[in-house]
């Protein structure tokens, strides 16, 4: 009796040599149609290959939207046949949908760099190194709703991962190389490709490097991004790509920077309330809804000068209409030096 773990690894064959019967194996809920694999129906593609003119599989592109869970068990059959017979195959693994609403030309995708890494839920009677205990009163916890939680609740590490207090036990989540194990792992996959996509403003195709990959902050937040012109080959490069030239300057002199999504604050040593509002600078509250330079973004307290530069401090905050925060609350700094607050470099798709 076919399995439809039978059909997922008689597509990662297929792969790796085009066999025109591969469509006989199938099952009801999982089926091969030309280089594609499918969950139920053509409205949900699990993978598909794309070659080069001789047919050898140029890239595998690996659909990580989700549906339902049999369709997850699918996805899950469908990885770890793909780890196994196709695992130097250039991999691709994103949402389907964020590449459509990138407007990417899925055929002309070329990855340049790609790695998988697995979350290791961790636990200990001491937090990791370098964990700073927060001093808000208000958090979300992994997309969670908001809550009321002591000043004990919630630290955070020296890279600003979330550690949570359990009782007596703190909790955290590492990264390790290499594939998950169990039906729902929570293993993600980055990478950097160059790809054409479709230019409206300029009325034609043009070409870019875009970084898939998780925010290291959040264990489950995804983004797709184009970078701005550089020449990045691995994931590293893009990633300092990301930083605008100001954070570079001072992580050069020694400051550590505070970061919320696209958002990036830089300590300014010395400066005080009282030399910005000689500045004439107009100094609000989160609670008054002022944002972070036109963003979903905002701070516990924000002063914006007369030409629209803005500093924070206190914690950030990440605050979208009609729908749950992306990112949860991030001291910025000690919580009470004032932040330069600047964007980074990701240009805006025409």
């Amino acid at each position: 009796m076919t399995s439809n773990r039978d059909v997922t690894d008689t597509f990662a064959r297929h792969v790796r040599r085009p066999d025109d019967r591969a469509h006989r194996v199938h099952t009801r809920s999982v089926w091969i149609g030309g280089d594609s694999l499918y969950s139920y129906g053509s409205h949900f593609p699990l993978a598909r290959v794309f070659r080069d003119l001789d047919g050898r599989a140029r890239v595998v592109l690996i659909n990580d939207d989700t549906w339902s869970r049999t369709t997850g068990k699918h996805k899950c059959h469908t990885q770890r046949s793909l780890d196994h017979y196709t695992s130097d195959v250039p991999t691709l693994r994103a949402p389907f949908s964020a590449l459509t609403a990138a407007r990417i030309v899925e055929e002309s995708i070329r990855v340049l760099d790609w790695r998988n890494h697995t979350w290791r839920r961790r636990c200990g009677d001491q937090p990791p190194p370098g964990a700073v205990i927060t001093t808000a009163h208000e958090t979300r916890w992994r997309g969670g709703p908001a809550r009321d939680v002591a000043d004990t609740d919630l630290v955070w590490n020296a890279d600003g991962q979330q550690v949570r207090r359990l009782g007596d036990q703190y909790v955290w989540h590492t990264r390790r190389p290499g594939p998950a194990v169990g039906w729902f792992p929570t293993e993600y996959r980055e990478a950097l490709f160059a790809a054409d996509y479709d230019n409206f403003e300029a009325g034609r195709r043009s070409r870019a490097l875009f970084l898939s990959s998780w925010d290291d902050q959040d264990t489950r937040s995804y983004f797709l991004c184009q970078l701005p012109t550089c020449d990045a080959d691995t994931i590293e490069d893009a990633l300092e790509a990301l930083k605008p030239e100001p954070v570079r300057l001072a992580e050069a002199m020694g400051r550590h920077t505070s970061r919320q999504g696209d958002m990036f604050a830089i300590p300014i040593p010395g400066l005080t309330s009282s030399q910005l509002r000689h500045a004439h600078a107009t100094i609000t509250r989160r609670s008054t809804g002022a944002m972070l330079l036109g963003t979903n973004h905002t701070a516990s307290e924000i002063a914006t000068l007369p030409d629209g530069r803005q500093y924070a401090r206190g914690c950030f905050y990440h605050a979208p209409t009609g729908r749950p925060a992306d990112h949860a609350r991030r001291p910025i700094g000690d919580r009470r030096q004032w932040h330069a607050v600047v964007p980074n470099t990701v240009p805006l798709l025409n």
